[in-house]
């Protein structure tokens, strides 16, 4: 808390904070409802870090990832090679990240896309070692998501931008413009424009005859 009162800006503390306590709601299963752990299911203190000052958020994530990563284990001889995996994972993320903020932020979005039911693929590519410690820690969130929510995004941007987009067809008279290619004077105009733009509108002008379009 003394370094939280360190920071000048109150309202960049007031969301550390709360970002450090949803992180350590996650990773703290409550003693009532939490299952007696086998050995089975114990992190290996080898694999661990020395808590520094009393800070446990590295060896939370690391504990959290072999949590979530475990179900994709298809030999018990394959978890040595997964604690060695995982805390390349966190090596990485705390190279990048340190400690705090960016570093509870990035884990907390790679444990929501590892928790997805559905999405396995992201798991088993992590596991099997298609995505690596190093493209993991930086990988962009948009590319952690299974494939239905990213089709689902992809399908909003889509949308959007063609909301962007007000296209006015216009009838003309025959005369009003002569086609560059075939000299007929029988078109149609469309005004096309960016809502965003400030610019006026760009008339297309296609020719019913051979099909030439044009800009004017």
């Amino acid at each position: 808390m003394e370094q939280l009162e360190k920071i000048k800006n109150k309202e960049l503390s007031h969301e550390l904070s709360n970002l450090i306590s949803k992180y350590k709601k996650i990773t703290h299963t409550e003693k009532n409802n939490s299952p007696k752990k086998s050995e089975d299911d114990d992190f290996p203190k080898k694999y661990l870090e020395e808590e520094y000052l009393g800070d446990s958020s590295r060896n939370n994530t690391r504990k959290n990832l072999y949590k979530y990563l475990k179900i994709c284990l298809k030999d018990k001889k394959e978890k040595e090679k997964l604690f060695e995996k995982i805390v390349e994972i966190e090596n990485e993320l705390y190279k990048n990240y340190g400690l705090g903020g960016p570093y509870i932020n990035r884990v907390l979005e790679i444990l929501h896309n590892i928790k997805d039911d559905k999405n396995e693929e992201f798991r088993q590519n992590i596991v099997d070692g298609k995505i690596s410690p190093e493209e993991l820690a930086t990988m962009d969130e948009n590319d952690m998501l299974n494939q239905s929510k990213r089709k689902e995004i992809e399908n909003k941007i889509d949308n959007k931008i063609k909301a962007l987009i007000v296209v006015e067809e216009i009838s003309t008279e025959e005369g009003v413009y002569t086609c560059p290619k075939c000299h007929n004077k029988k078109t149609t105009q469309q005004e096309l424009q960016t809502r965003s733009a400030d610019e006026p509108m760009t008339n297309f002008i296609t020719c019913q005859v051979c099909g030439y379009r044009w800009k004017n």
